[in-house]
């Protein structure tokens, strides 16, 4: 990850991108979430990836990473890109989610812990719904298969 920032902060991307894609396919959880979403800013800053794609990364991203600035910079970034794309309804809750995030973060911020809290299934079905109910607001016709 450090390669990756600092390739990336010297301007050299292609070099940030392969040290990114390193640290996704590493076995540490925390580093490959965060590598993941340094990947998609890199990617978007350069044009690589349309908003779309960038959605569908970033979803995925905050479904399955949960409870730390991960998911608050995913939710951020949602927000800005369905706001961009005039899907002003789904970057309101997007707003929301990340706000609710960030104050849940900022809560257990200063509780050591030493395993990530994985979401339950439970938690997972409420936030799928979450995300199909703003789709079919808006007019998309995705379908959730269980």
């Amino acid at each position: 990850m450090l390669r990756g920032r600092l390739a990336e902060a010297l301007g050299h991307d292609k070099d940030a991108q392969n040290q990114y894609k390193i640290a996704v396919e590493s076995t540490d959880r925390a580093a490959a979430a965060e590598a993941k979403l340094l990947d998609i800013m890199l990617r978007q800053k350069r044009d690589e990836v349309s908003q779309a794609d960038a959605l569908r990364e970033l979803e995925t991203l905050s479904v399955t990473w949960r409870g730390d600035w991960i998911e608050v910079k995913a939710l951020q970034l949602m927000a800005r890109i369905y706001s961009e794309t005039g899907h002003y309804g789904e970057s309101l809750a997007a707003a929301q989610d990340r706000d609710q995030a960030a104050a849940q973060f900022r809560n257990h911020r200063g509780r050591p812990r030493t395993r990530r809290r994985r979401c339950s299934r439970s938690c997972f079905s409420a936030r799928r719904a979450t995300i199909f109910r703003r789709s079919t607001r808006s007019g998309c016709s995705m379908s959730f298969v269980n």
